[in-house]
């Protein structure tokens, strides 16, 4: 249980450390052009749809993506509208 609880504790500083990097591209840049969407989208997202296709595994099972996901869009809708 204490590896486990370690693995899990590095995983959200991961998530949190790559939430706050994209905060700090949208406070310093306000880039929330449609391509700069697209393209996090295509980065997070392409590899593991492709795994999952090949591999015939299911979105889910790769959690840290759909975690990542949701928390770029959450900062992206925040900054967005915190901008305007």
């Amino acid at each position: 249980h204490e590896v486990y609880n370690a693995v899990r504790v590095m995983i959200t500083s991961y998530v949190w450390m790559t939430g706050f990097g994209n905060f700090s591209f949208f406070y310093l840049k306000a880039d929330y052009g449609i391509v700069r969407l697209l393209q996090m989208l295509w980065r997070l997202n392409f590899l593991v749809s492709l795994l999952c296709l090949l591999l015939g595994n299911t979105y889910i099972l790769y959690y840290i993506c759909p975690l990542h996901t949701f928390y770029f869009l959450m900062v992206y809708c925040i900054m967005r509208v915190g901008s305007s």
